[in-house]
């Protein structure tokens, strides 16, 4: 199983936001998941930090791809609180939304149990 990262950024916080993104892209990277087992080849995360003046109502959803056997994850990240945290503090929101994507994974494609070990292991990488 893979874990592939994009993301959803209004173009006020861009910079930012691909720079915390980068960040987790390289932690997901130097993170081994062969081993886990579920029944997903990936999941696609997009972290969301739109600004409330598009007037976008939904920015967090999930959908299936059977033919790609992935899910596409989208996670709101607060975007009022994204504008005033530190870089520290925004790389922990994406990754914060990223193990939030990764729990809420209906357990038919990754079971409760894969699901922790896959944020376990991403906890790890983030110590070494």
């Amino acid at each position: 199983m893979e874990i592939i990262i994009s993301g959803k950024f209004s173009a006020d916080v861009h910079d930012a936001a691909l720079t915390a993104v980068n960040e987790l892209r390289d932690l997901v990277a130097a993170t081994d998941f062969s081993d886990v087992p579920a029944e997903l080849n990936s999941i696609v995360f997009f972290p969301v930090i739109l600004s409330d003046d598009l007037r976008i109502a939904t920015k967090s959803h999930r959908s299936h791809s059977r033919k790609e056997n992935a899910d596409f994850v989208n996670v709101e990240v607060d975007h009022a609180k994204w504008v005033g945290a530190s870089a520290k503090d925004q790389f922990q929101m994406v990754f914060d939304a990223l193990k939030r994507g990764i729990e809420e994974t209906k357990p038919k494609y990754i079971s409760a149990t894969a699901a922790a070990e896959l944020i376990a292991r991403l906890e790890n990488a983030r110590t070494d």
